[in-house]
């Protein structure tokens, strides 16, 4: 409704159409989760280290997405 419905995107849409099916939005969560649960087991180890921790929550999160998209897309 609000996105452009020329031809150009339209084909844009068609060429990554595959990536959001459902079955595969399942892995990428799967593996979204397993990203995010190797960075908290790192929060808890440096809690338990230094009995706290500061994490810049805005950065962390962007790399773990990082480190997902990564490896969604190369394996």
């Amino acid at each position: 409704l609000f996105m452009p419905s020329n031809n150009e995107w339209s084909v844009r849409r068609k060429a990554v159409a595959h990536m959001f099916y459902n079955e595969r939005l399942k892995v990428m969560i799967d593996v979204f989760k397993e990203h995010l649960n190797i960075q908290c087991e790192q929060w808890l180890s440096e809690i338990k280290m230094h009995g706290k921790a500061r994490i810049d929550i805005s950065q962390e999160f962007e790399r773990t997405f990082a480190h997902t998209i990564n490896h969604i897309c190369f394996g």
